[in-house]
């Protein structure tokens, strides 16, 4: 392609050049023909002509056919460049919707390129919205898994249900490991809830001594502060 647009402007300059010297060259054949003619003509018109008249008639019939076949030998040529000249054009014509081909196949892919990535990002947004938004219901304590029936449930279900197919099971997977993993930490919590409840009770007992029952009053407070629910 590079090299048809170097080559292909001097090919048409060169030809326009020589159509445009044939041309003129064939405009001043054609006005050396037409006086050739006068010439003969007049003494056609002659009803009697002189020896040297006869000898000029010939002459000038010879030189006329001479002047005739080099004229239609030109205008051939020339119309043989003009051919030419109208090969190199097609040529020209035909690269160049080839090139805006190629450019609108590029354009074409550039955009899909473009409708890709814009789609990925839009995929990406969604994804993390709807990671983001089983992450604050998790802190929320909204995720919630229901041992029995093995499901997790969420208050709001619109950014799951506005990702892709794939990566919406996937996040759905991760709820339920939070939901899960929160559901095992309350349940351990509410064992030692019950725990530390029966200890309280223990401690009301009056054959304990006071300095046992605030020692394990700490104890208990201790794991309240480090574990909280605990109480």
């Amino acid at each position: 392609m590079k090299q048809l647009h170097e080559d292909l402007p001097l090919e048409k300059a060169a030809l326009e050049a020589e159509i445009e010297a044939m041309s003129e060259e064939i405009t001043e054949q054609k006005s050396s023909v037409a006086k050739t003619q006068g010439h003969l003509q007049m003494l056609e018109a002659k009803a009697v002509l002189t020896g040297s008249e006869i000898k000029r008639k010939v002459t000038y019939s010879k030189r006329l056919e001479k002047k005739q076949d080099a004229m239609t030998a030109n205008m051939e040529r020339l119309e043989a460049r003009r051919v030419a000249l109208e090969a190199a054009m097609a040529q020209e014509a035909e690269a160049i919707e080839v090139e805006k081909q190629a450019v609108r196949a590029e354009r074409q892919k550039v955009q899909k390129q473009m409708t890709a990535a814009r789609a990925a990002k839009e995929t990406y947004d969604r994804g993390v919205d709807a990671i983001e938004a089983v992450l604050t219901e998790a802190e929320s304590e909204t995720l919630v898994y229901n041992p029995d029936t093995g499901e997790t449930t969420m208050q709001d279900l619109t950014p799951l249900k506005n990702t892709p197919a794939r990566l919406r099971t996937q996040i759905v997977k991760l709820a339920k490991r939070l939901a899960l993993m929160e559901s095992n930490l309350f349940a351990r919590i509410f064992r030692l809830d019950e725990q530390v409840s029966r200890i309280r009770a223990f401690l009301t007992r009056n054959d304990i001594e006071s300095e046992t029952k605030i020692e394990a009053l700490e104890i208990i407070d201790d794991a309240a502060r480090e574990e909280p629910g605990l109480g």
